[in-house]
């Protein structure tokens, strides 16, 4: 009798531990894919940003043509220090790109990294080619 006692509440105990072991993983499996829709959503408003931000600037460095000196000094200083500003956070991506472990290195999150450094880099560029000629070789 006693043997059976034991053997029912070891079940009972067994099939507790399976249930909750289930649930366990579905709240994981819910909390994990509410993570990575909060992180697509905010790589992709972070983009439109800087994709926006880019497209300001080349059109502000597009109108330097028709500045007077003064003017076209203090623009083109301000345009110097949002590519300072762009080449820093350039660098932070690239090292937290860096920091991701191996394992990682294919997975979303480095693809995400991957594609803001490559977006940036070419903004980057672009607005450089721009500037150049107003303020030559020592900008770069």
């Amino acid at each position: 009798m006693r043997s059976w006692v034991s053997l029912v509440l070891i079940v009972a105990v067994s099939v507790l531990f399976v249930a909750a072991c289930g649930e366990v993983e579905k709240t994981a499996t819910s909390k994990l894919a509410e993570a990575t829709e909060g992180a697509k959503e905010a790589a992709s408003s972070a983009m439109e940003k800087a994709e926006g931000a880019a497209g300001s600037l080349a059109e502000q460095a597009e109108d330097l043509t028709g500045m007077s000196g003064e003017a076209l000094q203090a623009k083109v200083g301000e345009l110097q220090n949002v590519l300072v500003e762009k080449k820093t956070e350039l660098e932070q991506l690239k090292n937290e790109l860096a920091k991701l472990p191996v394992s990682e290195m294919a997975g979303e999150k480095a693809t995400q990294l991957k594609n803001k450094v490559s977006t940036l880099s070419s903004q980057i560029a672009d607005l450089q080619e721009k500037i150049e000629p107003y303020i030559g070789s020592e900008g770069s």
